[in-house]
């Protein structure tokens, strides 16, 4: 009886001294927020009237990790899961969830996303900065962004602040869920962005030509 409580005991303490096993979630676009193929995304090359790329996403260095981080509610304080990790980092899911949201919207208005290596060839570079990017258990998960767009030359076009926030479960499924909505909604807007960016260049041309036109007549 000694022996057998012994291995029971050894057993016990065996199981009690071993790590949790770690747990992987994705970040990928949400289909409702116009995630999608990236075959069914690209504007015939004879219809394409403008080239937007993502050139660069910065993100703050807390989220520079694999865990993933959350806020309490009461403070300033945050946790870092030690078991609760990106299956991918952020530094590289954020831009493909912002691509991947881009694409249908550019699409729609006869743009094209170019990939970063191509950027020299875009009209417009959209450009994000990332001030915070995670949850309250139970609470909310917060997106909150700078952004801007640059033509060519590096003339500004538009700038602004996306901040949302969107209600989350204490699971880290749920937590991750509300994340990948949020990331999805500020690809959107960006797409939004860039073609109203497009939109502008556009008539600003039509007013330079009429204008030339005008001024050669006259000489005439």
């Amino acid at each position: 009886m000694r022996i057998s409580a012994l291995i029971v005991s050894i057993l016990c303490l065996a199981a009690c001294g071993r790590s949790p096993q770690p747990l992987y979630y994705a970040l990928d676009a949400d289909r409702e927020t116009g995630g999608g193929s990236e075959e069914a995304s690209i504007a015939p090359a004879e219809h394409v009237r403008g080239r937007v790329v993502l050139s660069a996403v910065f993100l703050p260095a807390y989220l520079d990790r694999d865990e993933i981080v959350t806020r309490r509610a009461e403070a300033a304080r945050v946790d870092i899961a030690e078991y609760r990790l990106w299956a991918e980092p952020l530094d590289k899911a954020v831009p493909r969830v912002l691509e991947e949201t881009m694409r249908p919207v550019l699409r729609e208005n006869y743009l094209e996303l170019l990939w970063p290596e191509r950027s020299t060839d875009a009209d417009a570079a959209v450009e994000v900065k990332i001030l915070r990017f995670d949850a309250v258990p139970g609470g909310e998960a917060v997106l909150a962004a700078r952004w801007r767009i640059v033509n060519k030359e590096g003339k500004h076009f538009a700038a602004g602040l996306f901040a949302q926030a969107e209600s989350v479960g204490s699971a880290y499924e749920d937590i991750a869920g509300g994340m990948r909505l949020l990331a999805g909604e500020f690809g959107r807007k960006l797409g939004q962005e860039a073609v109203a960016a497009i939109e502008y260049r556009d008539r600003e041309r039509k007013v330079f030509f009429r204008s030339a036109k005008r001024k050669s007549v006259s000489t005439d």
